[in-house]
């Protein structure tokens, strides 16, 4: 685990990190990055610009704006109404070791990467592709867990082995656990900081017997598949809890 963040994933953290929506670790990590590089500086102060053009234009006319820039923007407004193309997007490949699992939460998960690896992800939740949702229950079926920063429904289990969706509010932390089976995420919207890496959509976490670990969500939260396979112990205040996801 890298304790440097790349150039995309800052990028993608700047409209938090400009809200002061981060962990004060992962804060630090951005303000790192930024004093070493001048294209990923050069796009922050690019974007504090940008947002604060939208605010003027927003709350009345711009004065002085060359024509150029009034068709322009006119041209970018009309094109917000536009649908969007299906993007494919990167995504992990599953790891090795689960290559050849065919278990039903193993199987939802591999549809559900498919579906974003063809930018078929979509708007708004639970953010799940058509090709996971077609091998679920309907949704109004689920019955969703409410917490304070969370709330998850079990989706299928198979053989011992279950499949969680989990939307983790703003604030949400895991407890200390330890698992004493193997455990995978798939994110499907937002940030999931676990350790030292940072987790957007697409991305694949896969833990062995044996890693313990604490996640959380970053910014506005996030969405996440999680396939678990055996109990986890937690640790601390929570040590009596199976299931961290209910924590």
């Amino acid at each position: 685990m890298s304790f440097l963040l790349s150039c995309q994933e800052v990028a993608e953290l700047l409209s938090d990190y400009a809200e002061n929506r981060l962990s004060p670790s992962l804060r630090l990590r951005v303000r790192l990055h930024l004093a070493t590089c001048p294209g990923c500086e050069t796009l922050r102060s690019t974007l504090g610009a940008t947002l604060q053009l939208c605010r003027t234009v927003l709350t009345g006319p711009v004065p002085d704006m060359p024509p150029e820039a009034r068709a322009a923007l006119a041209c970018a407004l009309a094109n917000l109404d536009r649908p969007r193309p299906a993007r494919p997007l990167a995504v992990d490949a599953p790891p090795p070791c689960l290559s050849g699992g065919l278990d039903m939460p193993f199987r939802v998960l591999v549809m559900a990467r498919e579906g974003l690896a063809q930018g078929h992800r979509p708007e708004g939740a639970p953010f799940l592709p058509e090709e996971a949702l077609a091998l679920l229950p309907p949704s109004v079926e689920w019955r969703w867990n409410s917490h304070r920063t969370s709330r998850c429904v079990r989706l299928c289990e198979d053989h011992g082995v279950s499949l969680t969706l989990l939307q983790a509010l703003p604030g949400y932390q895991q407890p200390v656990h330890t698992h004493l089976g193997t455990e995978s995420i798939l994110v499907l919207d937002g940030h999931l900081e676990d350790g030292d890496d940072l987790f957007t959509c697409g991305r694949w976490v896969h833990h062995e017997r044996g890693t313990t670990h604490a996640p959380a969500a970053l910014g506005g939260g996030c969405w996440c598949l999680v396939r678990e396979e055996g109990p986890v112990r937690t640790h601390g205040l929570f040590s009596r809890r199976r299931n961290p996801l209910a924590a």
